[in-house]
Formats: structure tokens, C-alpha cells, sequence
């Protein structure tokens, strides 16, 4: 079964595989399902702070997005899950969830978070004459040429990619000292990634859970390809044998549209370069096509050998909440440990 290229409205779904040139992409045809709109701001509660990029979703769904540099979201919600709660979370903040058919019937939505205070005792560092400066650099250090996942959806936001890291050979490297992320290709103006470190969650199967730090981290960036540096805004330490690198895509709605619009005027212009297979899954239309090129969006780097994928696991989500599933390549990322803070 074809699919017309001029048929709307669709939503583009993630990550995806770009790999070698070809990029394999799901789209989302009309949707009969009745939805119920939640809008609003989030907010820091006590301040009126705005929060950017918070986490809101529906935990283990296709439902999930992100709060806008302002602290405002929008989410769609199908009707038939208007009996859950929708989860508020942010790093540094107390989560909070909310019945959904509550939220509905507010007409001015403000969602206020709690700061989390941390209170830190007073340390003493003793550092012995003969110790001498030690640091490995561990993950995936490859990426093929065009290779990697692309992520973008224009109603859903949140995905993310995580690849594990065993330190379990190095106990007396505890200090980040960098981070760096390969980027495989990147045909938007601009891009934002948030870094994340996430404890590895041995009672579900090894995949990633609570995060270990609680700061915000990102990297925004214009480069095209190369090895994204995070700056890292103090010394942090984590004292487990492994964890997961974690990485999101930050797309805003302006970012979201900006790529469904670069990839609707390509198939329009040129439909002979697209090729389609159109299945149903749940009663959805869900259309795949392959492109021959990248045309807009942020491509994460990634090798597809045996060797790294059992070396380096890595799994995916495709929005703020939704389920973490293994990933059939590994994630091109890096972190450097060492027994001893990093020096500016």
C-alpha cells in the first residue's frame, strides 16, 4: 500500500536510524482518537522561576514532550488516558504528577515544582605526598561517517540515548572529568543537548534509572560533525562500578516544527527520492519512508559492530517518559575519569 506525499497532518516519530546516507523514518497519519489539550507554564515554586526543558509525559507511554525556554508546554492527550497522571520532572526539583482529567479542566494552568536543598557537611581533602595525577578516558571513541539517530517528533518531545560505562577497573577514578558526545551530522541552524547521568537499574534488566546528578547540564552547539565537549559546571564524582551517559535531544516546539517543515517541503519536491510502506498498528496508520539524505535535525553518532554493541550497550526513548528500549547500535560517547577534580 502507497501513501500520497502531499497527505496531512502527520507527526514524525523517533529516534530513528540514519545510517550510511539512508535515513528510515515513521510517520503518523491522520488520528481519529479524540485528545484533550493541556497547556500552561511551569514554574519554581516560591520564586515563579520559570523551568525550561522540564520532563512531562506519561511514564511508559508514547506520550511525552518538554516545557519551552519559558517554562510554557503544550501536550496532546488521548482521551482514553484522561484517568492518569501526567509526571512534572526536572533535575533539581521535586516531580510531581497530576490526574489528567484535572489538568483539563483548568483554563489557566500553572505547575509549580519544589527546589530539592541539599545540605552538604563539611569535608576535609587530604592529599598524600607520592599521588600522582591518574584519568582514563572510557565509552564508545568510533563513529562511522553518517552514521547515527536522529530524533525528532513536532507533538512529542524528550528522547533521549544512554550508553553504559563500566568503570568497575578504575575504583580510584571517581571525578568527571570531561564529557564529549560525537555528533554524526547536523543540518539545523543551532541544537541543544542535555547531559545526564543516569545508575544503572539492575531490578528492570539493567536499563537506565535514577539520575546520579542532579545539575542541569547542556551544550548548545552550531557545528555540522564532530565531538561535542560538555562543559561541566563543577567537579562532580560518582562512586558506582557503572552508569549511564545520557543524552537528550533539548527541541523545543519552534525546533520541532522547523524539522517536520524542512522534511514535508522535501518529500513534496521530490517525490521521486522517497519510497513508501504504509502498515497499521493499533488501528494507527503508520507509514515508513526512506530518504536518501539527511535534510534538517541533529544526528548522534553511533558503530554497529558486535564487538561495541556488547561492549558499549546502549538504549533509547523516544520522549521524556517513555520506555527505555536496547538500541541495535551503540552510542558514540565519551567520558574521561580521573582521581582528581578537574582544574579550570
Amino acid at each position: 500500500m502507497t501513501k500520497d506525499p502531499n497527505h496531512k497532518p502527520f507527526r514524525v516519530k523517533a529516534p530513528f536510524s540514519y545510517v550510511i546516507l539512508t535515513l528510515l523514518v515513521s510517520i503518523i497519519g491522520t488520528n481519529l482518537t479524540a485528545q484533550v489539550n493541556i497547556s500552561g507554564r511551569l514554574l519554581e515554586r516560591g520564586t515563579g522561576t520559570p523551568i525550561p526543558f522540564a520532563n512531562i509525559g506519561i511514564e511508559n507511554t508514547a506520550i511525552g514532550s518538554l516545557s519551552n525556554a519559558d517554562g510554557s508546554f503544550n501536550i496532546d492527550i488521548p482521551e482514553a488516558y484522561t484517568n492518569r497522571n501526567l509526571l512534572f520532572a526536572s533535575l533539581g526539583y521535586h516531580r510531581q504528577s497530576f490526574q489528567i482529567s484535572y489538568l483539563a479542566a483548568q483554563k489557566k494552568l500553572l505547575v509549580e515544582l519544589d527546589a530539592k536543598i541539599f545540605e552538604l557537611d563539611p569535608i576535609t581533602l587530604i592529599q598524600e605526598k607520592d599521588s600522582k595525577p591518574k584519568s582514563v578516558i572510557l565509552g564508545n571513541g568510533k563513529s562511522l561517517l553518517r552514521s547515527g539517530k536522529l530524533s525528532y517528533d513536532d507533538a512529542y518531545a524528550g528522547s533521549a540515548m544512554a550508553v553504559r560505562i563500566d568503570c568497575n577497573s578504575y575504583p580510584d577514578l571517581q571525578y568527571i572529568q570531561g564529557v564529549s558526545l560525537y555528533i554524526a551530522g547536523n543540518k539545523s541552524p543551532d541544537f541543544k543537548v542535555r547531559l545526564r547521568f543516569m545508575a544503572v537499574d539492575s531490578a528492570n534488566g539493567g536499563i537506565p534509572g535514577a539520575d546520579l546528578i542532579e545539575d542541569q547540564i547542556l551544550a548548545y552547539s552550531t557545528i555540522k560533525r564532530g565531538w561535542l565537549e560538555f562543559d561541566l559546571p563543577e567537579a562532580f564524582s560518582i562512586e558506582e562500578s557503572s552508569f549511564y551517559l545520557v543524552f537528550e535531544w533539548i527541541l523545543e516546539k519552534k525546533d520541532r516544527q522547523f524539522i517536520v517543515n524542512a522534511y514535508t517541503t522535501y518529500i513534496r519536491e521530490n517525490p521521486d527520492r522517497v519510497s513508501y510502506d504504509t502498515t497499521i498498528i493499533d488501528g494507527k496508520e503508520v507509514v515508513d519512508f526512506q530518504i536518501g539524505q539527511m535534510v534538517a535535525g541533529t544526528v548522534f553518532g553511533t558503530t554497529n559492530s558486535k564487538s561495541d554493541r556488547e561492549q558499549y550497550p546502549t538504549y533509547s526513548r523516544t520522549n521524556s517518559f517513555g520506555a527505555w528500549e536496547r538500541s541495535a547500535s551503540s552510542l558514540s560517547a565519551k567520558v574521561k575519569l580521573g582521581n582528581r577534580p578537574f582544574t579550570r
